[in-house]
Order: C-alpha cells, then structure tokens, then sequence
C-alpha cells in the first residue's frame, strides 16, 4: 500500500496541494470556451482524478529507486508511464464531459474539450514529473532517516556494550583486594578471615542482584557501600572511622550500580589503609541549590605517600560510566591535598533515572516518527 493511503492526514495534505493543478485546468478550459457553469466541477474532478493516479510513481520509483539505476533506465520507465497515465486521465475526463453534455443539455463540450486535450496532456505530463520528482524525494528522506536510526541504534548499543564492560572491570578489581586481605587474616587472626569471608559472600551476593539492572537507588547503592565498609571494618578495626551524612529525600534518586563503591574503595585502600594510626572516611549526600545530586567523599591519607600517576583504574571507571550513561550531566571532581582526598560527584537530580537514556530517546522518537 501507498504510504499517504495509510494515513489519512496526510492523504488530506496531499490532495490538498493539487488544488493549483485544479486552477490551471480550470483556466485552460475556460480559454477553449466551456460552459463556466461545467468548468470548475470538470476541473475538480479531474484535478483528483489524476491526484490518485499521481500515486502510481511511488511503485515505479521503488521499481528504479536512485541513485541506484541510471537517468536513462528512469526515463525508460517513467515516460511511457506518463503518456499512458495522462492518456487514461483525458480518455475518462472525455467521458465525463460527454455523460454531462447529454444528461444536462450541454451540447457541443465535448468538441470544446477536444480542442484543449493538446494543453491538458502537457500539463498532465508535467504533473507526472512533479509527481515523480515527490516520490524520489520522500524516498531519499525515508533512507537519510533509516540511516540515522540505524546510526543511533547502533550508538546505543556500543554505549550499553562499553556499560557492561566497565562495570565487569569493578567486581575483578574490588575481588583481588578482598583477597588479598583474606590470605594475610588467615594466618593473623583466623576468625576474622571467616568473618571477613561471610561478609565477602553477602556483598558479592547483593552486588549480583542489582548488578544486572542499569539503575539502581542512592538507598540500595548506600547499602552496597555499608557491606563493603563492614569487610573493611574487619581488617583494620578501630582504624577506619566512617561519618556518614545523607540529606532526607534523595534516597529514591536513581544512578548506575556500583558507582560509589570504587570511590570509596580508593579512600580506604590508597588513603586510609595506608597510615598506621588509620584515618576518618566522610560521605556526604544531598542536592545543591540547582537541585542536583552531590555526593561527597573525604578522607585522610598519608603526607609523605609517594605520588601516582593517573587515577587508577577504579576512578577511571567512574568517569568514564558518567560519560557514557548521563553525557555533560554529571562530573567528577577530584582534589588531592597534603593529607586528605577529596572525592566530588555531581549526578542529574531525576528520581527515576531508569527512564530512557538520551540516545535511545531518539531512537523511539525517530522510530515513532517512521510509524506515523
């Protein structure tokens, strides 16, 4: 089926735009002398007579769609597609003119209407090419907006594959530490290693059943950061102190599994667990005046720690999920002094952020728009 017969709105718009083609019909009859009381219902019906078979092109563009077939093979097909259509248009509007001519008394039309058939076939031809020329166009824009949905599908899913792929470097890279600490226990203090391996199973547990989803709440992800916290509560004791202050109201606010816990893995292990005496771990969580998530961590560190370059994987990790899931929305800010670390993360205040990321937004709007 034609795509303007499927949709009516269209269809109206359509035929809307032949009501010049009307005028000129309308003029050319009025100069061979026709009855000005047949000439504008003649004109008329003629003009969306040839509106409907000006719907034929469609087919025969799509039978040699460009650039893919030549001007000349077009040519071929379209001109004696126009003749012939332009034939069948007069041969009925001749019709026509005769039925009226008899039925209501209006003698000597129809040779009228033959002296103008030479106009009427050229403006009929003419029609035709216009038509056709519409139908190359619209076929050229349907293609340019495939290839931009398509262009913006495939977008997505690199975006979701490098998701995945970021948020699979997080568990490898939290596990070995977690180890790590787990073989030097066991030969210190057995107990707490059990310990430390229940509370290791619990955090990977909880971290598989909101892993898998691409939101989850600031509440749930807190409680991600807590588990992690307890492991480490259990190898440094009273050396990890944590204050933590989370403003009312935002626990609902959704962002990316996961995304906390390199944060506050980098302050433990690269901060506080390198000083001897321990040190203080701060989070912070609220919104700024222009009603953004802000969520805060400091903590205290080494002066005389040798300094590295970069900022490690895990930091990366988070920059790099930032960029990927929310765009310019959101920043991480980090500040290293003397003996503290300042870590900032700016995050979109939504409360739902699991609604569709910008570029699949397109990508339905698009797709809605092919539909329509």
């Amino acid at each position: 089926m034609h795509p303007l017969l499927a949709n009516p709105r269209r269809l109206g718009v359509y035929l809307l735009a032949w009501l010049p083609f009307a005028g000129l019909l309308d003029g050319t009859l009025r100069s061979a002398g026709m009855d000005p009381a047949v000439v504008p219902m003649l004109a008329l019906a003629m003009a969306l007579f040839y509106a409907f078979l000006g719907l034929t092109p469609y087919y025969l563009c799509r039978l040699a769609p460009l650039p893919q077939s030549s001007i000349w093979r077009a040519l071929a097909i379209h001109a004696p597609a126009a003749s012939l259509t332009t034939s069948l248009w007069l041969a009925g509007a001749a019709l026509v003119v005769s039925v009226a001519e008899e039925g209501f008394g209006r003698s000597g039309q129809i040779a009228l209407f033959r002296q103008t058939a030479g106009s009427l076939f050229t403006l009929g031809v003419l029609a035709f090419a216009l038509s056709v020329a519409f139908h190359y166009l619209a076929m050229a824009f349907e293609r340019s907006r495939r290839a931009e949905r398509r262009a913006l599908e495939l977008q997505v899913v690199a975006r979701d594959a490098e998701l995945k792929v970021l948020r699979a470097q997080i568990d490898p890279h939290f596990l070995f530490n977690s180890l790590h600490s787990i073989a030097a226990l066991t030969t210190t203090d057995p107990p707490a290693a059990r310990r430390m391996c229940v509370l290791l199973g619990d955090f990977l547990r909880a971290g598989l059943r909101v892993g898998q989803r691409p939101f989850i709440t600031l509440s749930d992800e807190l409680s991600l950061v807590r588990g992690y916290l307890a492991i480490e509560q259990v190898r440094l004791g009273a050396r990890l102190q944590v204050i933590e202050h989370v403003a009312e109201g935002i626990g609902d606010v959704e962002i990316p599994p996961l995304l906390l816990h390199p944060l506050v893995e980098n302050a433990v292990t690269h901060g506080i667990g390198q000083l001897l005496e321990g040190g203080r771990l701060d989070l912070r969580a609220g919104r700024d005046s222009s009603g953004r998530v802000r969520v805060s961590l400091t903590n205290t560190c080494d002066p005389d720690r040798p300094r590295r370059a970069g900022t490690g994987v895990g930091l990366e990790n988070v920059r790099r999920r930032l960029a990927t899931v929310y765009g310019h929305e959101a920043s991480l800010t980090l500040r290293e002094q003397p003996d503290r670390f300042d870590a900032d993360l700016v995050l979109p205040g939504r409360m739902h952020a699991s609604e569709t990321p910008a570029g699949a937004q397109e990508v339905h709007a698009a797709a809605s728009e092919m539909q329509a």
